[in-house]
């Protein structure tokens, strides 16, 4: 599972657009794992993502959600090799996370 900190690193959201875009229904919703505890579970947000992705297929390009770090935005990628080279890039970093966290 997820940490907020950990969802908003891959991300680029406030933690209040995480909030209202959870609420409205446009992000996988967080389970309270403790009291005045939150997590998400890392496949719903690596769907949510997938979902993303799908919406911007028909328009030509492969869209995916990139790390929040300075200089970084939501990347385009004009082809599926592109994207497949930084999926690979997300699901290592979402491994490193999970090293640091234990």
């Amino acid at each position: 599972m997820l940490s907020v900190r950990q969802v908003l690193a891959v991300v680029p959201f406030s933690r209040r657009t995480l909030y209202r875009e959870m609420d409205e229904g446009r992000f996988p919703k967080s389970r309270e794992i403790a009291p005045r505890r939150i997590a998400w579970y890392e496949d719903d947000v690596k769907d949510w993502q997938k979902a993303l992705d799908r919406k911007a297929a028909p328009q030509g390009q492969v869209c995916l959600t990139c790390l929040r770090a300075p200089g970084y935005a939501l990347a385009c990628f004009p082809n599926a090799d592109l994207f497949c080279r930084f999926q690979s890039f997300l699901d290592a970093t979402f491994s490193k996370i999970h090293k640091r966290e234990q």
